[in-house]
Formats: C-alpha cells, sequence, structure tokens
C-alpha cells in the first residue's frame, strides 16, 4: 500500500510528545510492506533525528512548527481551549506539503493522526479519490469531562465544562468527515459511536516494544521501592503524583519507613520538584535517556491515575518488563488485564495502600503478576501484532471504501 502519514509532532521516541514513540514504530513497522510519505511538524531541537526516521520512508516532508512557544502554552495548560490549539497548528506550508504530495502520487490511504489534523483535511479537495483515516490517542472531550469529575473552583470547572463542549462539536464533525476512525480501545471506540452513531470505527491499540524490556528483572529489587514514569506537562501525570504522595504514599511511609519514591519522566513541575526537596524518600530524576535502570530498582510500578482518556503506554512498559502493577481502573483503561491475574486495580486510597503492600510483601504475588503481564505483552500487545492488525484495518477500508 502507498501511505500518506500526516502527524503534528516528529515522530520520534525522544520527542517530547506521548504519541511520539508510538507513531515511530508506525513508521518501522508498517515500512516493512508499504510506501510511506511522511507529512509532519517538526522543531530546532527533532531536526537531528531526521536521518533516523528518513530510512523508513520514500519521503519526508518536515515543516517548521508554527507558533511553536505559543503551542507549547496553550498545550501544557490545564484547562487550555483545545480548539485553538488546533488553529494554532494549522500551516500554510504544511497544508501545501500535503496538496503537494497528493497531486504527485496516488496514495490508498491518507492516515491522519490526531484530531487536531482535522483542520487540513477541511483544506483539501477532492478527497473522494482517496481512503482518508483519522487515528484517536485520545477523545479530548472526554479528557476534559474527568477533570471536572476533580475538586477544583468553580471557574476553573465551568471554564472546562465549555471547552469540553466546543472540542466534542469539533470532534463530532471531524469524525463524520472521515471513512474511518481509529480508536485507541473500546472504551472510546463505543464513546466515539454514541456521539457520533455515523462515524465507522475500528480500535487500533497501543503498544510495546516486548524485546526492549527483555534486560529488566521485574521485580527483583532487594529494596522497598515504587516507581511511576510520564511526561509531567501532561497534566494527569502531575495529577496523579500529587494525588499519590498526599493520598497513598504519606500512609504507607507509616509503616513502611525506607519506602521511596520514584518519580522518572520529562518536565517534573514545580509542585512535584517541591515534593522531592521536602521528603528524601521521594527521588524526581527528570529526563533519563533509558528508562529501564530505573524499572529494574522498582517492586511496583503505580498508575493511580484519575483524569484523562486514551491508553497508558507506560503501563505497557512496565507489564513487558515485568514490574508489578497497581493502578486505578482508568490508569489500565483499554489494556485487557484481569484484576488480580495481570495487575491489581485499586481506585479507593485505602485500596490502593493495601494492594501496594500486599506486592510488597509477596514474593509469590510478584512474580504470578510478573509472569502473566509479560506474557499478555507478548501475545497482544507488542507492536510488530500491533501493526500487523492495522495492515489487515487499512485492507479492509480500501476494500469497503471502493475508491
Amino acid at each position: 500500500m502507498k501511505i500518506l502519514l500526516v502527524y503534528p509532532f516528529f515522530p520520534y521516541f525522544k520527542s517530547a510528545h506521548g504519541t511520539a514513540l508510538r507513531m515511530f514504530h508506525y513508521l518501522k513497522h508498517m515500512s516493512k510492506n508499504n510506501e510511506i510519505t511522511l507529512c509532519c511538524f517538526v522543531e530546532e531541537p527533532d531536526k537531528q533525528y531526521l536521518p533516523s526516521i528518513k530510512r523508513f520512508c520514500k519521503a519526508v516532508y518536515a515543516v517548521e512548527l508554527p507558533n511553536p512557544n505559543l503551542f507549547s502554552r496553550l498545550f501544557n495548560t490545564a484547562f487550555s481551549n483545545k480548539i485553538r490549539i488546533a488553529r494554532n497548528l494549522y500551516s500554510a506550508k504544511m497544508l501545501e506539503a500535503i496538496k503537494r504530495c497528493l497531486e504527485n502520487e496516488k496514495f490508498d490511504i491518507v492516515h491522519f493522526e490526531l484530531v487536531y489534523m482535522y483542520e487540513y483535511l477541511k483544506r483539501l479537495k477532492n478527497t473522494a479519490s482517496f481512503v482518508t483515516i483519522l487515528s484517536e490517542a485520545e477523545i479530548m472531550s472526554r479528557a476534559i469531562a474527568e477533570r471536572i469529575k476533580q475538586p477544583k473552583s468553580l471557574l476553573a470547572n465551568a471554564i472546562s465544562l465549555l471547552d469540553a463542549l466546543k472540542i466534542k462539536d469539533y470532534e463530532v464533525k471531524a469524525w463524520m468527515s472521515f471513512d474511518k476512525i481509529l480508536a485507541i480501545s473500546e472504551v472510546e471506540k463505543q464513546e466515539i459511536q454514541s456521539l457520533c452513531p455515523e462515524a465507522r470505527v475500528e480500535i487500533f491499540p497501543n503498544g510495546v516494544d516486548v524485546t526492549f524490556f527483555d534486560s529488566v528483572s521485574g521485580g527483583a529489587s532487594e529494596e522497598y521501592t515504587l516507581i511511576y514514569t510520564g511526561n509531567f506537562w501532561h497534566y494527569p501525570n502531575e495529577d496523579a503524583m500529587l494525588y499519590f504522595y498526599k493520598n497513598i504514599f504519606l500512609t504507607l511511609k507509616e509503616s513502611l519507613p525506607k519506602l521511596r519514591l520514584l518519580v522518572v519522566g520529562k518536565n517534573p513541575t514545580l509542585r512535584i520538584k517541591n515534593i522531592a526537596r521536602t521528603d528524601d524518600n521521594v527521588i524526581v530524576t527528570g529526563y533519563v535517556e533509558d528508562i529501564r535502570p530505573y524499572l529494574s530498582k522498582a517492586l511496583v510500578f503505580i498508575a493511580p491515575i484519575r483524569i484523562g482518556g486514551g491508553m497508558r503506554g507506560k503501563v505497557l512498559e512496565a507489564m513487558a518488563a515485568g514490574i508489578p502493577v497497581v493502578a486505578t481502573s482508568l490508569g489500565v483503561e483499554g489494556i485487557e488485564v484481569k484484576d488480580g491475574k495481570h495487575v491489581l486495580i485499586a481506585d479507593r486510597p485505602e485500596d490502593f495502600v493495601l494492594k501496594t503492600k500486599r506486592i510488597l510483601e509477596d514474593g509469590s504475588l510478584r512474580q504470578q503478576l510478573s509472569s502473566n503481564a509479560r506474557k499478555l505483552m507478548e501475545d497482544k500487545y507488542d507492536w510488530s501484532i500491533v501493526y500487523s492488525n492495522l495492515e489487515k484495518t487499512y485492507q479492509k477500508v480500501i476494500s469497503e471504501s471502493n475508491k
């Protein structure tokens, strides 16, 4: 198949955006049997990695990100207007690059990653000549609505509600405009179909490079150490850590005074750094080149996520590494886990405390969870399996469309 991929960030695993790793593996795996042309935005720090992605593509059109400073401020704000983000991602140069690709070549699939790229489909003509696909890593209106459930000021909740209504209208218009929508989980597929019955939806889940984590000896640490990973300019990650520390970690420390918490990942916020400054049991690393040595130090991976949507790659990585996981239901949403077999699920702080202690103190339970989780990743979520299934979805959409 000939595929045109339109992506609003730079698809390299060292890029700042959470979906970049997913799209890097898209290029790596889909290029084996298909011819890919890529249109993406790029910022100055990412340009050094262009050769690493060009080897997977027939052609790469890397366009300077418009208004990068303004975009970063908007995207990183907890209550940002997501419609404004989409409009600030519009670039005449990007539109020209997409048009040039479509004029010069006939593509079987034009894959737009993330709803923000709807801005470009709206401006294209003769879209009936190719199959259009929109992949959603997260339903933004749902993620914003989840924030409203957390205690905040009336003004903050009002802003979030207004934002959710605006983006929901934007999303529905986008979903109606594509030949196929790819949802990241069954939950989000059902949400899309409930909001837009006309949408034709398939599932395209997150995955993990299972062999990359072979070297991690999951749950073998001799120290009582917990770990959480993430990019902390993404508000749900900051919220998860602040909630965990205040409501769970301090309680755990009362009976386990030597318990440590590793907070690993880019852009730790001031509030998270302040926790480490006042508590010697908490280590905040900031960005690390390789997550595996830090996972090896931990007995338990925690995912106390309360807001947001999508499917957490960090949890897939922990499971592939064989690190036992304690998570909220939202933290493992979209992953076909069974509570007590692959992970332990706890939605109340007191349950999270009890289940974390169980894993810390029970070596046989750690081994059972580690083994079952790793096997699930091997059988269902390795990137090679995920992208093999995506190829089948593409072929199905092409046969249905007759374009």
